[in-house]
């Protein structure tokens, strides 16, 4: 029952013609997901199916496999350290937590290397209508420049309580 997501969002035939079928095609995609088993397996499958296909209908196949991305999965500890800030600006009600998000975040990359957490500070006003309600791949997305302060004296929470100055 783990969580995985497979999207293909690239089909590509090389054909310029509406009316020729090509003797090739090209897909291409993501695996998202939080397990590194569950990857594997993915990727398992994933080569199997591409030759059976081929095969069933006397064609030929190639699979590549990237391995762009890390799932990005908060460490614990750094999670607490900047929760502690947060609540520190915006009280413990300020502070809220997160369900795992099937979104593809380069920055799980660095928390296979040294400990930490990515946050995100929220942007969203009120009001339904407000264009800082949409989501960053949005195109009615508008970065809430009114944020900037907060976002800010958090960093500096933050690093104040990870560095201090003696």
């Amino acid at each position: 029952m783990a969580t995985a997501v497979v999207s293909v969002t690239r089909l590509h035939t090389g054909g310029m013609a509406d009316n020729v079928v090509t003797g090739h095609v090209r897909l291409g995609g993501t695996v998202r997901t939080f397990d590194a088993k569950v990857r594997d397996h993915i990727e398992s499958r994933m080569a199997t199916m591409t030759q059976a296909i081929a095969a069933a209908y006397n064609g030929t196949a190639t699979f590549a496999y990237t391995r762009l991305l890390d799932a990005t999965i908060n460490h614990a500890e750094s999670t607490g350290y900047c929760q502690a800030a947060a609540a520190t600006l915006v009280g413990d009600q300020g502070v809220l937590g997160m369900e795992p998000v099937m979104a593809g975040e380069d920055f799980g990359g660095f928390l296979q290397v040294r400990p930490g957490a990515f946050i995100a500070i929220g942007q969203a006003e009120k009001d339904p209508a407000s264009p800082h309600n949409h989501t960053v791949h949005s195109p009615f997305y508008d970065f809430n420049d009114a944020i900037l302060p907060l976002a800010a004296s958090y960093f500096a929470e933050l690093a104040e309580r990870r560095l201090p100055i003696d």
